[in-house]
């Protein structure tokens, strides 16, 4: 055994003396097996949390983070960085019919041009 060998029979002794009284049948425990969820169980749930961040992301409540004061002039200067003329143009007629909308009070229609901002900008 490579273990005395490394240690030492003095070193063993008290494991020596232990090992006598070992029950061979009791080495083994016997674990409850780990349990598992059913297939159908685990898509309900999935389902509900995929329905949760749907509602979550189309509901105003969250849509109207973007439509602020705050995010329009953080667009406008992200949209004056661009060179590409073209789609920065895109963007600015975009914005400005979400600017447009916000002042409304029309939220939907305010995210409806942010993202087709976001999309001319290559971030959405």
């Amino acid at each position: 055994m490579w273990i005395c060998a490394a240690l030492g029979d003095a070193d063993l002794a008290p494991l020596k003396a232990f090992q006598g009284t070992l029950n061979p049948a009791a080495r083994f425990e016997i674990a409850p097996a780990p349990v598992e969820l059913a297939k159908e169980e685990t898509m309900v749930y999935k389902m509900t949390l995929a329905a949760l961040i749907a509602a979550m992301a189309l509901s105003p409540a969250y849509a109207a983070d973007l439509c602020n004061d705050a995010h329009m002039k953080k667009m406008d200067e992200m949209v004056a960085k661009m060179t590409d003329a073209a789609k920065q143009k895109e963007a600015t007629a975009a914005i400005d019919k979400s600017k447009a909308a916000m002042k409304a009070g029309n939220t939907a229609e305010c995210m409806k041009y942010m993202d087709q901002a976001h999309k001319a900008m290559g971030i959405g």
